[in-house]
């Protein structure tokens, strides 16, 4: 921080910068979430700040460039290019949706020491939670009597606030598996202090996201975005048959229609595997309706 005004926008990107390098070469993620909150209280910097540097860098170094020291202003004439660009035609521009198969999470959630973060990824892969839904949980969303999470909050990432959920449908209970349930009991019962109206995953998207990383590359996995997980939950349901309304309630989105916008190309084989269906029938290997 020598010679640097922590005040001017410049100074406090070059001592993130320098930061970010620091916390490069720290491999335990324990160990790198207590170096970033004593560097936020000590600087009065919020964690969100740094992470967010730390993810600049990963990303620099991995397409072999640099930091720019001030983030380039965007031109003019490509907002008003972007305002052409009816907000419909946007919406139904695919997006690229990375998954993971069971087998792959299993794989992955093997090289997941950090025990949080474990319950954290167990919940978004066989719950299809978001990030921020996830985040904004308390002790008293979780049924264990039924196994199920009450969902009616989200953490906004920006910046930090817990608000309403994202949609009114967003608003929703989520049935989960007994043995998840099973494992969040005992990470809450591991826990001294359990505040009573207060989130009980005290971590954030970025360190989530670190950490999905670099286990994904230990399991020798493609990496993937830690919202990813909720795609791969969706893509794992209709691998298994399930109505399309009941992952869209699942899923906490406004309509059906919704979700086979997003999941349609998943629906390929489909055809087929209803001929399929159809031939057991027929060959009485199934009970006709």
């Amino acid at each position: 921080k020598q010679g640097l005004n922590l005040e001017n926008s410049n100074d406090k990107i070059k001592f993130l910068n320098e930061i970010a390098k620091l916390l490069a070469k720290i491999d335990n993620t324990m160990e790198k979430e207590v170096y970033i909150e004593r560097i936020a209280k000590t600087y009065d910097i919020s964690k969100e700040a740094i992470y967010a540097q730390v993810n600049k860098l990963s990303y620099a170094n991995s397409k072999g460039g640099q930091i720019l020291e001030k983030s380039r202003p965007t031109p003019r004439l490509r907002k008003k290019e972007e305002k052409k660009v009816p907000d419909n035609i946007k919406k139904r521009e695919k997006r690229n949706i990375n998954i993971w198969t069971y087998e792959e999470f299993e794989k992955f959630i093997s090289k997941v020491k950090n025990l949080k973060h474990k319950i954290c990824f167990a919940i978004l892969f066989f719950g299809g939670l978001r990030v921020g839904e996830l985040l904004a949980l308390e002790k008293r969303d979780f049924n264990f009597k039924e196994n199920k999470i009450i969902i009616n909050k989200n953490k906004i990432q920006a910046t930090g606030e817990i608000s309403t959920p994202k949609t009114p449908e967003s608003e929703r209970e989520v049935y989960m598996p007994v043995e998840i349930m099973k494992e969040v009991k005992q990470y809450l019962r591991g826990l001294k202090v359990i505040p009573s109206r207060s989130p009980i995953f005290n971590t954030n998207h970025s360190a989530l996201w670190l950490s999905l990383k670099k286990c994904a590359a230990k399991a020798g996995l493609k990496q993937i975005r830690v919202h990813d997980l909720r795609h791969s939950h969706a893509s794992h349901l209709i691998y298994l048959g399930v109505p399309i309304t009941t992952i869209s309630r699942r899923l906490g989105h406004k309509s059906p229609e919704i979700t086979l916008n997003v999941y349609s190309h998943m629906y390929s084989d489909s055809g087929k595997q209803a001929a399929d269906l159809l031939s057991e029938v027929i060959n009485g290997k199934k009970n006709k309706p």
